[in-house]
């Protein structure tokens, strides 16, 4: 891995923690981002606008929403790394909070996230990668 897409993947969701937006400016233009298998919100969402529209159907039912960088994974192609990610927030309509656990292959090109995919568990994205034992 490139200590570069580490901290991509690092710098995106720190800056996603500032004020609830995705980085547009850390995204290629021809960005492709897909949610979990079997999770609630569908996609997949294309272009810095369909990161726009993924924020708003991803976290429209959470407050305060942060995903923490908590592990980085070297896929070895050079240009992906798996980022392991806490997600913590408020639900909106209970004020409950939330944690989630969760991973996310992510590929970069020309230093921005040109691809991610989210998988429910580290060992589901290390499978997908194809780094599982």
């Amino acid at each position: 891995m490139t200590e570069e897409n580490g901290e991509i993947a690092r710098l995106w969701w720190a800056r996603f923690n500032e004020d609830g937006e995705p980085p547009l400016d850390l995204c290629h233009p021809d960005i492709e981002m897909r949610n979990p298998d079997g999770f609630p919100v569908t996609g997949p969402y294309f272009g810095r606008e369909g990161i726009r529209q993924w924020a708003v159907d991803v976290y429209d039912v959470v407050d305060d929403a942060r995903g923490e960088v908590e592990e980085v994974v070297d896929v070895g192609d050079g240009d992906s790394v798996i980022a392991v990610l806490r997600q913590t927030g408020r639900w909106k309509h209970t004020q409950i909070s939330a944690e989630v656990k969760w991973a996310a292959v992510m590929t970069m090109r020309d230093g921005k996230l040109f691809r991610a995919k989210g998988f429910l568990s580290k060992g589901e994205a290390l499978e997908a990668a194809g780094l599982a034992s």
